[in-house]
Order: C-alpha cells, then structure tokens, then sequence
C-alpha cells in the first residue's frame, strides 16, 4: 500500500522504545549510503483525523500573517504522521538545510545531525555509531541512540516536515524549535531534550 501523511497534533500512548525499527537495522555511514543499503518502513493505513483538512486549509491561508508574527513569536505547524508496519504511528521533521532528521513517536523522540555521522568514531565490533542521534523518553532519560542507519524522517516513504527556521512543532508531549542556531528537542512535561547543530548536540 502506498505511504500516507496524517496531519495531526495529539496522540495516545502505545508502545514502548524497544519497538522501534529505525533503531536496530545495522548499516553505517552518512545519509546517501545508509538509505540505500536499507528498505523503507511500510505503511499499513491511510487515515485522517477529522478537521485536519480544516486546520490545513487555514495554516495555508494564515501564512502570510504568521510572517510578521514569526518576528516576535514561533509558528506551530503541524507534522505529517506515519503508521508503521509494525502499528506504531511516527510524526517526522526536517530542518531547512536537510541535516538535521527528527522523529517522534508516542513515547520518545529522537533527532540526528547527519554531518556529524561522517566522523562519528567506528569502534570495531560495534554495532550502533555513537554521537549522532539523540533521544528524549516520557521518563525524561536523554541518551545517544548509537544509531546505525539513515534516519527514517529523510527516507521517501516517510519524509520529514521541513520546519522553517522560527517554526515549532510538536506530536505526543514532543516539541520541537527550529533556529537558524539548531533545533532543539523537548519533551514538553519533564523539560528534558536536547539541541542540535553541525557543531554538536546538547543535552539538558
């Protein structure tokens, strides 16, 4: 069945992180390399939750104002969302340039700087690549997911929102900020993310 998009701002917790495909898949190397070397997630269902239409329709026809407002406070957009093959459903963003990969699921969030895994250190016999690609759970815990592989937010079937710079967005209890200085992660009840750029990645 073809990929679909689901406009959405809100969820309902399901599964947990041990879940995840995007996370156990071994491959290396920068973006190009590692989604070729992997096949894209299916897409199970097409759904649409009522009103999103709407709330497009008008983000579209507001944009123009949101501009002036952009000066003095940050959009919300809303993020397309994906439901796995697996039943987890996954919101996904982009930053303008492309190097930074976000996403979200019900029950953590994660984002990756691609140019940093180009010189991520390899440790022979180890599967994942360290200091790339950080997540944020529901508890709070901010840990490196040593990820091996393409982020799925820059894979066709499950491309990213690109978040223009002074543009928020958030799914689950996940936000995100996108500024010209990086984008910074947050999960929105225990104050606990990080912030990313090509000069590394904060957590706090």
């Amino acid at each position: 069945m073809s990929p679909s998009k689901t406009a959405a701002a809100s969820s309902t917790p399901s599964t947990s992180p041990s879940g995840s495909a995007q996370e156990t898949a071994p491959s290396s190397g920068g973006e190009a390399s590692a989604s070729a070397s992997r096949k894209a997630p299916t897409i199970t269902e097409r759904t649409l939750p009522a009103g999103a239409l709407a709330q497009n329709e008008q983000n579209e026809q507001g944009q123009g104002d949101q501009k002036k407002k952009n000066e003095t406070e940050n959009t919300a957009v809303l993020l397309p969302v994906y439901t796995l093959s697996n039943g987890q459903k996954m919101a996904t963003a982009l930053s303008p340039s492309g190097n930074i990969a976000c996403e979200i699921y019900v029950d953590r969030a994660q984002c990756s700087v691609l140019s940093l895994s180009e010189s991520a250190p390899h440790v022979p016999g180890q599967v994942g690549v360290p200091g790339w690609s950080y997540a944020v759970n529901t508890q709070g815990a901010v840990y490196d997911t040593q990820l091996a592989q393409a982020p799925l937010a820059t894979l066709s079937d499950t491309r990213g929102q690109v978040l223009q710079y002074g543009t928020r967005a958030g799914w689950s209890q996940f936000e995100l900020l996108s500024e010209e200085t990086g984008m910074t992660l947050r999960d929105t009840r225990t104050g606990h993310g990080a912030t990313f750029n090509r000069d590394g990645i904060t957590t706090f």
